[in-house]
Order: structure tokens, then C-alpha cells, then sequence
């Protein structure tokens, strides 16, 4: 089984992300994307920023095997309409849980 997992920032009132297709590897019952933001910041981040993956408020998009649904998780600090573009990158078939969370950490 394939599905999409990922990690994202905003940094700079906009959002960078990795989101990928994953194949489902392991018995937690969820498809979750390989790497941690510490490991993927400094791919990820843009040239002009300074300061470590921490410092920036983040989330994380998860499969629900089970479920059947997508679990995307979000500093409420983030703003909505970031959330919302991210989306556009997730399967418009598959149900998605948004939860707003204080103090995101992975």
C-alpha cells in the first residue's frame, strides 16, 4: 500500500514542504514520511533564513491505515490558508483530519 506522507514549515508567512508518495514498510498501522524536519531543514529551507528547523512553527501529514484517512497535524500558528494550499497536494478522494496543535514538536 502507497500513500502520502510529509513534513512542512512556515517560515516567512509561507510554507515549505516535502510531501511524497510512501509505501507502507511497517506493523504502527500508519504511513509516515522517512525523515524528521532536522534531518530534511537544510533542504528544505530557503537560502536567506538563519536559524535551525525549531524556530519555525510546523507540522506533519500522516496516513491512517485503519481509517482510511489522511491526519495532518499543525501548529495553530500556522495560517489557514497555508493549510489549505498544502491540501491541494493531498488525494482529493481520501477523507482529511485537520488537528491544530500548541507547540508542534516531532
Amino acid at each position: 500500500m502507497k500513500a502520502r506522507a510529509g513534513i512542512f514549515c512556515m517560515v516567512n508567512k509561507e510554507l515549505i514542504f516535502d510531501i511524497s508518495e510512501i509505501e507502507y514498510l511497517g506493523d504502527t498501522g500508519y504511513i509516515k514520511y522517512p525523515f524528521s524536519h532536522h534531518e530534511m531543514w537544510d533542504k528544505l529551507k530557503p537560502d536567506n533564513v538563519i536559524g535551525d528547523y525549531d524556530a519555525f512553527p510546523r507540522g506533519k501529514l500522516i496516513f491512517d491505515i485503519a481509517g482510511e484517512k489522511y491526519k495532518l497535524y499543525a501548529d495553530k500558528t500556522i495560517e489557514q490558508s497555508l493549510i489549505q494550499g498544502l491540501v491541494e497536494h493531498i488525494d482529493p478522494e481520501v477523507y482529511l483530519q485537520i488537528y491544530y496543535v500548541d507547540n508542534f514538536i516531532d
